[in-house]
C-alpha cells in the first residue's frame, strides 16, 4: 500500500497494472483495460466519480519527470513501472535507495529505485513524490513573490475529479492547457503537454464508464527531446531547454498557465478540459481568472542564470560526447517470445564504416519516424561490421511492421574512454570529399547527451587548427570560424568563416580538437570525457585556395605582439576567464571650482552673469577644460567620458524659482582651446586661442566631426523649470543648480566628451596640448614640461580640445530672468581668450525690448548693460568668463586598438572579424579598421607603443593604405592592404549597469594563392 499526507494513495486491492506497451505509454491515452503486465501501475486520487458538476483544480506541484524502474532479480528492470511520473528535484542518488541517471542518447531521465516491485518500492515512490513542490494560487497581477520553477522542470495539475481523458481528449491538450510566457505574458509557448498515465481512479456504480480508469491530473512537460516528439499525437517543436529565462533584476512572474473554461470558435478555442460528465472548469471558488476570456490562470517564475544551475533543475551528471553511426537494418522479426509485446523485433544489422561496437541496452536506433531502444547487450561485429539478434523495442512513435524497419538507420552511442573505434566516430564532417578527405568548403559537428550552453569558443573550446597532431593552437593557425548550436543544443556545429587553405595536388593536414574544460551543460557540469583529436586530410583533386586568418585570445596578452600586449586602451584582461572586459559603468561628478588649479588661478566676479536664463531670449556657447575639472590631459581613465548631468552655481547660492517653456541644451567639442597664460608684460599670450566672436559664425566653434558631432541633449519642448528646492552643495562647498539634462522627462540623453573616435583636430592660435597655463609660472603641473609637447598648436586631438556647451533660451512669456549664475575672470588685464560667446536679449540705451531667437542668431551679437550709463549699452559678443558648476559623468564608451596584424601579402581580400562575446542588451561592441602598405620597425611591434588614438607616436611610422589613416567599418574597402589594425568600441548599458565582454577576436582573409 502506497502512502502520502496530501492524499490516500489508495490500490485498486493491490497494485493494479495496465497493459500498454511502452511505445503506449508515453502517449496521452491511459489503457482502460483491467488486465496487469509489468509495464505500468495506476495510483488513486480522490474523485466525485466523474460527475461533479463543475470540474476544479485542486493543486499544482513542480518536480523532475522521471520513468521509473524497479530491480529485477538485482538488475534495473528492461520496461518502466511509471513512465513519466513527477518527483522532487532533490531526490537524487544515493547509492541505497535511489539512482538517478539521464540517458546519453534519448535524454530521457531514469529513476531506478532500488528494490523489488513491493512494500520498499511503493514507499520510496511515494517519498520520491511527496517531494515535489507546491505551486504559490497566484494570477498575473498577484503581488510577488511568485513560484519560482526550473526552466526544464515539469508541472503536476491535479484535478477534483476524474477527467475525460479519451483520445480525442488527448489530441486536445495543446489547445485546453495553453502557456504564455514573456514580461507581458503574451508569448505562446509549446510544451508537451498530457495525461498523467498513473494517477486517476475509476468510476463507481452502473455505467458504461464503470470499472474503467482515468486521470485526475494533467502533466505539462516544459522540454521536449526528438524521442518525446515522436511519441506526440500533436507535434510541437523541438525544445531541450525548456522555458525562456526570467530577468534577474525583475520580481514579475514571466510564465501563465491557462486553462480555458469556455469553447468560443471566435477565438479558436473549439475544445476545453470536462470531467466525465461533460462538465467544464469552474469560473468562481477555482483560483484566479482572466477576465477577458474567463480562463483559469496560474502565474509562474522561471529560472535564471542568478540560480545556482543556472535556473534548471538540479543536475550534477556531467554531459557526455555522443556518437550518430550510419546503420543498415538487412531483417526484421518479430520477437516470437510468449510474453514478449508486439513493439519488440529482432534485427539483422550492420555497421557499413569502421564505426562499430557490441549494442548495449538502453542504447537508440533510429529507423525514420521510429525510435528503437535495444533490449539487450547484442553479440560483436563480425569483420563485415554484421550484428545477429539484436533485441530492440519501439520507444517512440507508431509501432512499424517488421518490413518498415528495413534499410538505412542511425545508431547512437555515448563516448566512453577506452571505447576501441577511430576518434573520428565522435565528429562529423560535411561535406566530405571522395574516400573520406576533407572539402575545402568542410564543416563539423559534435552531438552532446544533453543540452550544452551555446556560447562554446572557435578558439579555445571546439577548433580546428592548420597542422598535425602535435600542433599546438597559435594565432595564425587557428582557422577562424564559428561555433553554431543546434536548435535543441545537443549538438555544435565548427563552421570554418572561410574555405580551408589548400593548393590542388596536395593534402594539408588540420586537426579538430574538443577541449574537455570547455564544453559544459546547461547547469555548468563539464563533459565528461573528450575524444582524442582527429587529424583530416584535403582532398589533393580540390580547387586552389589562399585563406587565412589571425586570432586573438585574451587568456595571454601577447600572442601576436610576444613583447608586449596585443590591445591597448580603456580595457583590462581577464586572464583567468580568458576576457577582455571594458571599464565598468561608473558614475562620478566633477566640479569646476576653485579645487582645480588652473580654476583656482581666476578672479571671481561677483555680480555674476543672467545668461542664459533670459525671458527676452539668450543663445550661449561657454567651454569646460579638462584642466579647469583638474585633469591631466593624458590620464586615459578620463577619456571617452559620457556627460549626463550638467549645473551651474547661483550667486551666493540664492535662487528664484523660474520657468521657460523653450530652452535646449547643445554639446559637442571645441575646435577651440583658450589659454590664458600671461606674457611678460601681463598680457594673454594666446589672445586669439579662446571662442571666435562677431563676424565669425558660432559653428566656427564647433569641432567638425562626423564621429563627435554637436548633438541636442536636451530638446527645447522639455523647457526648463528653476527650482530653488533643487540647490545642493557640492563636497568642496560650491552651491550648485542642475540644469534640465535628463531631468525634465523625456529619453535619457549622453553625449561623449574626448572622443578617441575622433580624429579632427583643432587648437589654433594655442600653445597645444598640454596648455601653457599648466607648465608654466605660476602652477607648473607638468613638472617643467614644455606646453605642447603631447599636440602643437592647431593639430590638439579631442583629448585636449574643452566641451563645448550651447544653451537656447527661448523668449519667454512667463520666464522672470531674476538668477544670476556665478563666474570667474580667467585673466583681469584683457577680456581675451574668450571662455564664452553669446547672444542675449535686454534692453537697449533707447529703452526698447530687445528679444533674440536664438535660432535667428547665427553670430554672437552679445546683450545689453542694464547698469551702464545711459542703461542699455550693449556688451560685447565674448568674453573670458568661466562658468562655474558641475559635470555628471558616466562610464558608457571603453576604446581599444590592437597592434597591427600582417597578412603576409599586399593581394589581400578582408572579411569582417568574428567576435565570441558576451553582449547583454544594450551592451554592444563596434569595430572599425584601418590599413597600412607598410609599418616601419621602430623597437617591438607591440600595443603599448601606441597612443589612445592607436597611432604611434612618431608620425612616420606607418605609410598608410591610399594614403588614408582614417577609420572604417567597411573591411572591404581595405582589400589590397597587407597591414591591419582594429579598434574595438565597447558600449555599456546604462540602466542596467552591464558591460559587454570579448572572448576571441578572428581576422579572416583571402590571398592570392
Amino acid at each position: 500500500m502506497l502512502a502520502s499526507s496530501r492524499s490516500s494513495w489508495l490500490l485498486c486491492g493491490a497494485l493494479l497494472f495496465s497493459s500498454l506497451p511502452a511505445a503506449a505509454q508515453r502517449r496521452a491515452a491511459i489503457d482502460r483495460s483491467a488486465s496487469t503486465d509489468p509495464g505500468g501501475s495506476f495510483l488513486d486520487d480522490p474523485h466525485q466519480n466523474g460527475e461533479a458538476s463543475e470540474l476544479r483544480v485542486a493543486e499544482l506541484r513542480w518536480g523532475r519527470l522521471v520513468d521509473v524502474h524497479d530491480l529485477v532479480r538485482g538488475r534495473r528492470s528492461e520496461r518502466a513501472r511509471f513512465a513519466d511520473f513527477l518527483i522532487g528535484e532533490s531526490i537524487q542518488s544515493d547509492g541505497a535507495d535511489y539512482e538517478l541517471e539521464a540517458d546519453p542518447v534519448t535524454g530521457k531521465t531514469r529513476l531506478t529505485i532500488l528494490r523489488p516491485a513491493g512494500a520498499a518500492f511503493d514507499a520510496l515512490l511515494a517519498a520520491a513524490e511527496e517531494a515535489t513542490v507546491p505551486i504559490a494560487t497566484k494570477g498575473p497581477n498577484s503581488p510577488a513573490p511568485f513560484s519560482e520553477v526550473p526552466r526544464n522542470g515539469a508541472l503536476s495539475i491535479r484535478f477534483d475529479d476524474l477527467l475525460q481523458d479519451d483520445d480525442v481528449a488527448a489530441v486536445a491538450l495543446s489547445s485546453t492547457v495553453r502557456a504564455r510566457v514573456g514580461d507581458v505574458l503574451t508569448d505562446p509557448f509549446s510544451a508537451r503537454v498530457l495525461f498523467d498515465a498513473h494517477h486517476g481512479g475509476s468510476p463507481a456504480g452502473a455505467g458504461s464508464t464503470r470499472g474503467q480508469r482515468h486521470a485526475t491530473r494533467v502533466l505539462v512537460d516544459w522540454t521536449v527531446s526528438a524521442v518525446e516528439a515522436a511519441g506526440m499525437p500533436v507535434p510541437a517543436p523541438l525544445n531541450e531547454v525548456g522555458l525562456p529565462s526570467s530577468r534577474a533584476t525583475a520580481s514579475g512572474a514571466n510564465v501563465l498557465l491557462a486553462l480555458p473554461t469556455r469553447v468560443d470558435p471566435s477565438t479558436g478555442q473549439f475544445a476545453v478540459l470536462t470531467n466525465l460528465a461533460g462538465n467544464p472548469l469552474a469560473t468562481t471558488g477555482n483560483g484566479p481568472v482572466d477576465a477577458s476570456n474567463q480562463d483559469v490562470v496560474r502565474a509562474l517564475r522561471s529560472g535564471n542564470d542568478g540560480g545556482v544551475y543556472g535556473g534548471f533543475l538540479l543536475d550534477t551528471q556531467a554531459p557526455q560526447l555522443v556518437g550518430q553511426w550510419p546503420l543498415e537494418i538487412l531483417r526484421a522479426t518479430g520477437a516470437g517470445r510468449r510474453g514478449t509485446s508486439p513493439d519488440e523485433f529482432v534485427l539483422r544489422v550492420s555497421f557499413p564504416t569502421p564505426c562499430r561496437r557490441v549494442l548495449e541496452p538502453g542504447h537508440v536506433i533510429q529507423a525514420g519516424p521510429t525510435f528503437l531502444e535495444v533490449l539487450t547487450r547484442s553479440a560483436a561485429p563480425d569483420a563485415s561490421g554484421t550484428v545477429d539478434r539484436v533485441r530492440v523495442s519501439v520507444l517512440a512513435g507508431a509501432t512499424p511492421t517488421p518490413q518498415d524497419l528495413l534499410g538505412g538507420a542511425r545508431y547512437t552511442h555515448a563516448y566512453t574512454a577506452g571505447l576501441r573505434v577511430p576518434a573520428a566516430c565522435w565528429f562529423e564532417a560535411t561535406p566530405s570529399a571522395r574516400g573520406g578527405l576533407l572539402s575545402t568548403a568542410s564543416s563539423f559537428r559534435a552531438r552532446f547527451s544533453e543540452p550544452v550552453a551555446p556560447d562554446a569558443s572557435a578558439a579555445d573550446d571546439f577548433r580546428l587548427l592548420v597542422g598535425g597532431l602535435e600542433t599546438t593552437p597559435t594565432a595564425e593557425n587557428t582557422v577562424v570560424a564559428r561555433v553554431v548550436p543546434g536548435a535543441d543544443l545537443r549538438a555544435l556545429a565548427l563552421v570554418p568563416v572561410l574555405p580551408l587553405d589548400h593548393k590542388q595536388g596536395e593534402s594539408e593536414s588540420f586537426l579538430l580538437e574538443l577541449v574537455a574544460d570547455g564544453i559544459t551543460d546547461l547547469a555548468g557540469n563539464e563533459l565528461l570525457a573528450v575524444a582524442p583529436p582527429v587529424v583530416y586530410r584535403i582532398d589533393p583533386m580540390e580547387p586552389t585556395l589562399g585563406t587565412g586568418g589571425i586570432t586573438l585570445r585574451f587568456a595571454e596578452a601577447d600572442e601576436v605582439a610576444p613583447e608586449g600586449d596585443d590591445v591597448r586602451g580603456q580595457v583590462f584582461y581577464d586572464l583567468a576567464e580568458g576576457e577582455l572586459r571594458p571599464r565598468p559603468v561608473t558614475r562620478w561628478s566633477a566640479g569646476i571650482d576653485d579645487s582645480a588649479p588652473v580654476q583656482s588661478l581666476m578672479i571671481p566676479l561677483p555680480t555674476g552673469v543672467q545668461t542664459p536664463l533670459n525671458p527676452l531670449g539668450a543663445k550661449l556657447q561657454n567651454v569646460w577644460r579638462y584642466a579647469d575639472l583638474g585633469w591631466r590631459v593624458e590620464d586615459e581613465s578620463y577619456h571617452n567620458v559620457d556627460v549626463e548631468g550638467l549645473s551651474w552655481s547661483p550667486r551666493f547660492g540664492q535662487v528664484v524659482r523660474d520657468f521657460f517653456e523653450e530652452f535646449e541644451i547643445r554639446l559637442g567639442h571645441s575646435s577651440r582651446l583658450p589659454d590664458e597664460q600671461l606674457d611678460q608684460n601681463l598680457l594673454p599670450r594666446y589672445r586669439n586661442s579662446g571662442l571666435k566672436s562677431a563676424p565669425d559664425p558660432f559653428s566656427d566653434n564647433v569641432l567638425d566631426s562626423e564621429q563627435a558631432a554637436q548633438t541636442v541633449v536636451h530638446p527645447r519642448a522639455l523647457g526648463y523649470v528653476v527650482d530653488p528646492a533643487d540647490v545642493v552643495l557640492s563636497p568642496t562647498g560650491t552651491p550648485l543648480i542642475p540644469y534640465p539634462l535628463n531631468r525634465s522627462g523625456g529619453p535619457y540623453r549622453s553625449y561623449t566628451w574626448r572622443d578617441t573616435s575622433a580624429v579632427e583636430v583643432g587648437g589654433e592660435f594655442g600653445a597645444g596640448v598640454p596648455m601653457d597655463v599648466e607648465t608654466g609660472s605660476p602652477l607648473f603641473l607638468y613638472g617643467g614640461g614644455e606646453a605642447g609637447s603631447l599636440y602643437s598648436t592647431a593639430a590638439v586631438k579631442t583629448i585636449g580640445l574643452p566641451l563645448l556647451m550651447e544653451f537656447r533660451c527661448f523668449p519667454s512669456d512667463t520666464g522672470i530672468g531674476l538668477n544670476a549664475l556665478n563666474v570667474a575672470l580667467a585673466i583681469n588685464s584683457s577680456a581675451r581668450p574668450n571662455f564664452r560667446a553669446f547672444s542675449a536679449g535686454g534692453v537697449d540705451a533707447s529703452g526698447a525690448v530687445v528679444r533674440k531667437d536664438p535660432d535667428l542668431e547665427p553670430i554672437p551679437t552679445g546683450g545689453f548693460q542694464p547698469g551702464s550709463f545711459p542703461p542699455g549699452a550693449p556688451t560685447q559678443p565674448a568674453d573670458n568668463l568661466s562658468y562655474r558648476g558641475q559635470l555628471d559623468l558616466v562610464v558608457r564608451v571603453s576604446r581599444a586598438h590592437t597592434a597591427w596584424l600582417d597578412a603576409g601579402s599586399r593581394e589581400t581580400r578582408f572579411f569582417p572579424a568574428v567576435l565570441e562575446a558576451e553582449t547583454p542588451d544594450g551592451t554592444r561592441i563596434r569595430v572599425d579598421y584601418r590599413g597600412a602598405e607598410r609599418i616601419r620597425r621602430i623597437g617591438p611591434f607591440k600595443a603599448e607603443r601606441l597612443d589612445a588614438y592607436g597611432d604611434f607616436l612618431r608620425a612616420d611610422a606607418v605609410d598608410f593604405f591610399g594614403g588614408d589613416a582614417g577609420w572604417t567599418a567597411d573591411v572591404g574597402s581595405l582589400d589590397g592592404a597587407r597591414f591591419l589594425q582594429l579598434r574595438l568600441t565597447f558600449v555599456n548599458d546604462l540602466e542596467r549597469s552591464t558591460t559587454a565582454t570579448l572572448r576571441t577576436l578572428g581576422l579572416p582573409f583571402q590571398t592570392t594563392p
